[in-house]
């Protein structure tokens, strides 16, 4: 028989509800110091990359709900109208590459963890927006 000390069950279910809550957890100690100096040394270096050549699809068919979509990038990330651009391209190529779905709700119901980021989707599908201490 395993035994699950009440300690622990108190503390998955706190990072339940702040997955629920937020669509994030902090989970302290997950990884050794090692580990994440290894996971930052990978995303410095995808990032440095994506910088210096930043992949863009080109153009792909224009979808009735990219308008609010954009908006909502406008408002939720500080990027250049450049980047803003390119980043709606690599959405439209993305979603034209899955049969043109549309998206099941509106961008503002989205967990922010799904929406397209800026420059490093394109790199890999595990994404750490930050990983410092």
């Amino acid at each position: 028989m395993t035994f699950v000390s009440e300690r622990l069950v108190d503390k998955n279910q706190q990072i339940l509800e702040q997955l629920t809550d937020r669509g994030y957890a902090v989970i302290e100690g997950m990884l050794s110091r090692d580990d994440l100096e290894q996971v930052r040394s990978v995303v410095d270096r995808l990032f440095a990359e994506e910088r210096k050549s930043p992949y863009d699809p080109g153009e792909s068919p224009v979808s009735p709900e990219d308008a609010a979509l954009e908006a909502f990038l406008a408002e939720s990330y500080a990027v250049s109208e450049a980047e803003l651009k390119r980043t709606m391209r690599l959405i439209r190529h993305e979603r034209h590459v899955n049969h043109d779905t549309p998206w099941p709700v509106p961008p503002n119901q989205v967990v922010r963890m799904f929406v397209h980021l800026p420059g490093f989707n394109d790199l890999a599908t595990l994404c750490f927006t930050s990983l410092r201490l």
